[in-house]
């Protein structure tokens, strides 16, 4: 039987009698299909990882960037190239 006092004092909430019943049947049933997965026939195969993943990449475009002294320009305060903002805490 699943000690579902533990559990809750091991999550550190209190639950209420009506709470611990449907937590006990969540959790049974929960319980119940790992039985069922756990009976599932699998057979051992090797398999390469080239078959589970797709090594492909996407080709490379240069993309346009920005002129900095244009958005140098735009900014209230600078020093040379650096930008001046507002202390913050």
């Amino acid at each position: 039987m699943i000690e579902i006092e533990k559990i809750a004092w091991l999550a550190r909430i209190k639950l209420e009698e009506k709470e611990k019943e449907e937590l006990f049947k969540d959790i049974s049933k929960i319980l119940e299909m790992f039985k069922k997965i756990q009976e599932v026939k699998i057979e051992e195969k090797d398999i390469d990882s080239d078959e589970i993943f797709d090594f492909s990449f996407r080709e490379e475009t240069i993309a346009e960037t920005f002129d900095n002294e244009k958005i140098l320009k735009n900014f209230p305060k600078r020093d040379e190239n650096l930008l001046e903002v507002p202390k913050t805490l």
